[in-house]
């Protein structure tokens, strides 16, 4: 049975393609569009998907769409039901007539840490700004299967948090954020360091539990407000280097 795994109608969609348990190929939105993190499965893709391998006997969705617009709907963004219906997303780009199955956004991403490398015994962290209502989980992965550990939930997020910081130094947020590790080498983390933990993150040191992780406000839509005073580049490259240095130090909580 050919199976296409599908993320999209966020940023950075792809495709795979499975024969039972065994993966044919996957690529990437925007490597056939040239659109940078292209949110949306394109022609070209899809087509060569049907070309090389035929067509899906069936759907797997990244993520439950209900369960996501229930966070949305909780974190003030309105009822986007719309917004997150598959089914439809997929007629538009003429994909239907086959089953659709979902699955929860972390667990899509422990399944490709795990399932793509060759250890059977290991822990799996995923850590991202936010899948449905999970920001951060904890997974062991044995005997072909995952055990999920520990759940981190909205709006406390390591992840906003590294998103958040990026665009207050100017820069955009789901795309940028490879410059602020750049960034952080020429900043001084113990300028900011004290201030960012006081006024928008603390990490519990004495604990390894992902909930140690508690965000004082709540960053989904950034933190431009922060600090209006902080404009130079030099405090930019302060702001980095005390984001990268408490980012590191809540992973390392972890291990």
């Amino acid at each position: 049975m050919i199976t296409w795994g599908m993320v999209a109608n966020s940023h950075d969609a792809s495709l795979a393609v499975f024969d039972d348990n065994e993966l044919l190929w996957a690529g990437l939105a925007k490597d056939f569009s040239g659109i940078p993190n292209d949110p949306h499965l394109n022609e070209e893709l899809i087509q060569h998907a049907i070309n090389n391998y035929g067509y899906a006997d069936k759907f797997v969705w990244y993520e439950r769409p209900v369960l996501k617009t229930l966070r949305q709907f909780w974190a003030g963004q309105g009822w986007l039901l719309k917004e997150n219906n598959i089914k439809r997303y997929l007629e538009e780009r003429h994909l239907c007539d086959v089953p659709i199955s979902y699955t929860q956004h972390h667990l899509s991403h422990a399944a490709y840490a795990y399932y793509t490398q060759p250890h059977d015994d290991c822990a799996v962290i995923c850590l991202d700004s936010i899948g449905e209502f999970e920001t951060l989980t904890i997974w062991h992965g044995k005997n072909n299967k995952l055990k999920k550990i520990h759940s981190q939930s909205y709006p406390h997020s390591l992840g906003l948090f590294y998103s958040a910081m990026t665009q207050r130094m100017g820069l955009v947020p789901q795309r940028d954020e490879y410059l602020v590790a750049q960034w952080a080498k020429k900043g001084n983390p113990n300028r900011l360091g004290d201030i960012m933990r006081k006024e928008i993150i603390n990490v519990n040191h004495e604990s390894s539990n992902p909930q140690s992780i508690k965000i004082h406000e709540n960053l989904h839509r950034g933190c431009m407000w922060w600090r209006p005073e902080l404009k130079s580049q030099k405090d930019m490259y302060d702001i980095a280097a005390a984001t990268q240095a408490i980012f590191e130090y809540a992973v390392s909580c972890l291990s």
